[in-house]
Formats: structure tokens, sequence, C-alpha cells
């Protein structure tokens, strides 16, 4: 089994070239510059992950508390 996965991680390394990397990194910025006219400016939005207590905030999204709720029924 390790042989195997040292084959595996082996072969997964040669991917990981430089020519690949640079390819990689200019198509995120492109994705980046496409969606830029959806994004939202975060320094009108007052955004809080934890209060003064470091508790983590109250959830304020109708969206996220529905998918606790789901969650929640799953488990």
């Amino acid at each position: 089994m390790r042989r195997k996965l040292e084959k595996k991680l082996s072969e997964e390394k040669k991917l990981f070239t430089e020519e690949a990397l640079k390819k990689a990194s200019y198509s995120m910025r492109m994705w980046i510059t496409r969606h830029a006219g959806k994004r939202i400016s975060l320094k009108d939005k007052d955004i809080k992950l934890f209060d003064n207590n470091k508790h983590t905030a109250k959830i304020s999204s109708r969206y996220i508390n529905k998918l606790r709720k789901q969650i929640s029924m799953i488990n």
C-alpha cells in the first residue's frame, strides 16, 4: 500500500511544473477579472465573525440558518 501511495504522489508531483503553476495562476487572475463586476464592496458592510468575548457571532443569513437546520436534521 505504501509503495502504491508513493508512486501516486511522485506521479502527481510531476504535474506541478513551473509552467503549470503559471498557467493556473493566469487562469485564476482571468477568472477574478471576469467576475469583478459581481464583487461586493466589503468596506460598506458590517461583518462580524466574533463578538467581544471571542464567541462566534450570531448568524444573520436566512440561507445559512436554513442549511444549519437541514444539517442538524440529517445528524
